[in-house]
């Protein structure tokens, strides 16, 4: 599963679809066949759960603003990554940190 290696080294470059498949040397079909039977989701779906993922770290880690911890999570804006954000963890970014902040 090295396009799933391929996707997380470069979550903040925003990887689509083809450029994964191209890496991976498999056709777009295959790949999204490949997400469906592995990981039981999509490809766009995988993808925002490794930014989620990168982004939760970056916040309880980090003080950068919620701007580049959306850029550096690979989301195209900060208000995209609110929405995406709240839907999956029930909390703004700003919640999310003011509660997980590791280095206070």
């Amino acid at each position: 599963m090295r396009w799933l290696g391929y996707i997380s080294e470069n979550i903040e470059n925003v990887p689509n679809l083809t450029k994964t498949a191209k890496q991976a040397n498999v056709s777009n079909a295959t790949l999204k066949r490949l997400f469906k039977t592995y990981l039981g989701s999509s490809f766009s779906a995988q993808v925002n759960l490794l930014r989620l993922e990168k982004s939760r770290h970056l916040l309880a880690t980090t003080r950068l603003s919620i701007d580049c911890v959306s850029s550096l999570s690979g989301f195209k804006s900060a208000c995209y990554f609110n929405k995406v954000f709240k839907a999956h963890m029930s909390v703004t970014p700003t919640a999310y940190r003011s509660k997980n902040l590791w280095r206070k």
